[in-house]
Parts: C-alpha cells; structure tokens; sequence
C-alpha cells in the first residue's frame, strides 16, 4: 500500500472517530438519572420517551419526551436531563393533558404519555441527542469539515502528480 493510501485512510479514520460523537445515540443512563432524581420505585423503560428501547436521533416522539426537550434535555448530557426534570417537576408539567402532574405519575408507576393531550404532540424533528428546535440531522462539526477538507487536499495533491 502507497504512503499516500495510508495517510488517506488514516484521515479517513480519525475524521470518523471525531465525528461519532456528534451523531445520535441512545442515553443510556437517562432511565437511571430519571429514577434517582425522581425517587421512582422502578427504573423507567426506554419508550418513556422513545419510540423503541434503541432510542436514537429523530425518536422522542412521546409527550413527556418531547416535555423533556423542551426545557432543554440533551442526549448524553445527565445535567441538562436533571435540570429539564427540575423545572417539569417545579411546574407540575402534565404532558399528556390528564390533570395529573408527569411527576405523580410517574411516581404512582403510571405513564405521562397516555393522557387527552397525548395525541396533541405533533411528531418532533429533533432526537435526544440533539438541543430542541434543531434539525435530526446529525451535525456537521469542525472536526468533520476539517476531515473532509483533508481528504479533497490529498485527492487535489495526488492529482496534481500526475
């Protein structure tokens, strides 16, 4: 393999690893923090507010999900999760419309997202993983653009040698 070929992969290989982080994934220790934050009597599943128990970018499709993002709730950021929580819990936020507070329900061991209102949640373009109101695009960060930018200087200087 050619010099070149390897610093191509290379570059090809970190651009991807920085990028990773970047992309949407499940919050695996949101059902926990929920739990000890809430002092619930058992630790809630995935599709509190996913659609499935992968989780993922573009599936908080749930009221209390959706509840969760609008007050700030970040994938992968435990903080933004309990102060999300704070301010749903000091407002008696009531997600699925049922005149019960998604904090007694949840401590009661029922579900916020079967209420009236449930139905009300127009379904969101935003996933855990990402601030509320963006795209469920994944981001283009400035390690990505900068890995990009590597590889069409490599391919310009691999053409220019010929």
């Amino acid at each position: 393999m050619t010099p070149f070929r390897l610093h191509l992969g290379g570059l090809c290989v970190l651009g991807l690893i920085l990028i990773w982080p970047a992309v949407g994934h499940a919050s695996a220790t949101f059902p926990t923090e929920l739990q000890q934050d809430w002092d619930l009597p058992s630790t809630p599943d995935c599709t509190l507010c996913h659609t499935s128990d992968l989780g993922g970018t573009g599936t908080v499709t749930t009221p209390f999900g959706r509840s969760l993002l609008e007050q700030g709730a970040m994938g992968m950021d435990n903080g933004s999760l309990r102060a999300a929580l704070a301010v749903l819990k000091a407002d008696n936020t009531d997600s699925d419309g049922d005149g019960v507070s998604d904090y007694d329900e949840l401590r009661m061991g029922l579900s916020p997202n079967d209420g009236p209102g449930a139905s009300a949640f127009p379904l969101p373009q935003t996933g855990c993983a990402l601030r509320p109101g963006r795209s469920a695009t994944p981001p283009v960060d400035g390690w990505g653009l900068l890995s990009a930018a590597g590889v069409v200087l490599a391919l310009r200087k691999r053409r220019d040698r010929r």
